[in-house]
């Protein structure tokens, strides 16, 4: 379902993070509880900013 949703093809959604899942996600959410809707965002100066300190999924594919 998100692959179309956030335009990820299939094959790149096969080794995608768990993490990376859950974050276009949950800011997708927040946008639109914020009441915006992210689709009208585009082309403006939009930027998130995130930090994760360990990454220890691509040790295990």
């Amino acid at each position: 379902m998100y692959t179309r949703f956030f335009g990820i093809s299939p094959r790149d959604t096969v080794s995608l993070d768990p993490e990376h899942r859950l974050l276009l996600e949950v800011s997708w959410e927040a946008m639109e509880n914020d009441g915006h809707i992210p689709k009208t965002l585009q082309g403006e100066s939009t930027g998130v900013f995130v930090s994760l300190t360990v990454n220890d999924y691509q040790n295990r594919l």
